[in-house]
């Protein structure tokens, strides 16, 4: 199993981040224009935290560039904390796909913490596909450093 965790500062509150961006036009936000996942029209602007536990949500289509379907993900979440979420899923793709995501106070803003551990149903496909994924939170973090702007 691979993983990797990457932080970025930002400067908007934790409450409000939640608030704007617990949500799958959050999600997507951070993602474009690299892929894209689909979701169910009343799981658009639903925060993520009136999501069941332990439930399959939906399964999203995860699309390359926004319409190269790449990967199907079965989006399942374990935890919802006052300070973010643990998912815990699975696809085509992935054996494993745990993504947690902490918010943390700071001084005149806050700390989004994005700590991801999978594996693979490829051989080899960890070692290909960790470069890739961290360049995907990568982008996701500079997304929000140009959404809410850095501290």
């Amino acid at each position: 199993m691979e993983h990797f965790k990457i932080s970025v500062k930002l400067n908007v509150d934790k409450e409000q981040f939640i608030s704007n961006q617990l949500n799958f036009y959050g999600v997507n936000y951070e993602l474009m224009p690299i892929v894209y996942m689909t979701a169910p029209a009343e799981w658009k602007e639903k925060l993520l935290h009136e999501a069941p536990l332990n439930k399959t949500l939906f399964n999203s289509i995860i699309l390359l560039f926004g319409f190269i379907p790449i990967d199907i993900h079965c989006i399942k979440l374990k935890d919802i904390l006052d300070n973010g979420f643990k998912e815990t899923s699975n696809s085509l793709l992935m054996k494993h796909w745990n993504h947690n995501r902490k918010i943390e106070n700071a001084e005149h803003g806050c700390i989004v913490t994005d700590e991801i551990s999978f594996s693979t149903r490829l051989p080899f496909g960890e070692r290909i596909l960790k470069p890739v994924y961290l360049l995907v939170f990568k982008h996701r973090h500079e997304r929000l450093k140009k959404r809410f702007g850095r501290l």
